[in-house]
C-alpha cells in the first residue's frame, strides 16, 4: 500500500521522515498507519527480523492506541523541536488497544521514540542510539 492510500483508508495524513525515505510497506490497522523500512547498513535491523526501522501514527485523541510497559531506568523523557516525548531504550512490551480500548496482543519491542504533535502521536522503533533516533524524528513532515 501506498502512504497516500493509507492516509484515505485512516482518515489522517500522516507525517513521512525525510531521513528515511520512502517506506518498504504501509498498512493501516485499527486506525494506526503503519510504515516499515527494511534494514540494511545504515539502518540495522530491529527486534523484528529484517525490519530496520518501524513507525506507527494515529491521531491524537483521549483513547490511548498504544500501551507501553516500561522500566523506569529504560525510559527517559525527551524534548526536541518544541515537542515533548519519551525515549524508551532496550527491549520492553508493546501492547496494541483497538479504537474501543480493548488489549490486544503483544510483542517485545525494540529501542523506541513517542512523542505527540498537535494532532498526531508517532511511534518510531529503531536500533540506533538516541541522538540518530532523534535526528530521524526531528525529520518528520
Amino acid at each position: 500500500m501506498r502512504t497516500g492510500d493509507a492516509a484515505q483508508r485512516a482518515g489522517f495524513d500522516p507525517l513521512v521522515p525525510a531521513a528515511l525515505e520512502d517506506p518498504d510497506a504501509v498498512f493501516v490497522e485499527s486506525g494506526r498507519i503503519w510504515m516499515l523500512y527494511a534494514s540494511g547498513p545504515d539502518l540495522p535491523e530491529t527486534s523484528v527480523p529484517g525490519i530496520g526501522a518501524i513507525i506507527a501514527q494515529f491521531p491524537t485523541g483521549d483513547t490511548p492506541g498504544l500501551v507501553k510497559r516500561v522500566a523506569a531506568d529504560g525510559s527517559q523523557l525527551i524534548e526536541f523541536d518544541g515537542l515533548f516525548g519519551i525515549s524508551i531504550e532496550g527491549l520492553h512490551e508493546l501492547i496494541l488497544s483497538s479504537p474501543e480500548g480493548e488489549a490486544g496482543l503483544g510483542r517485545s519491542a525494540g529501542s523506541t521514540l513517542l512523542w505527540e504533535t498537535d494532532t498526531l502521536t508517532l511511534r518510531l522503533e529503531v536500533a540506533l542510539p538516541q541522538p540518530v533516533a532523534i535526528e530521524i524524528a526531528s525529520s518528520f513532515k
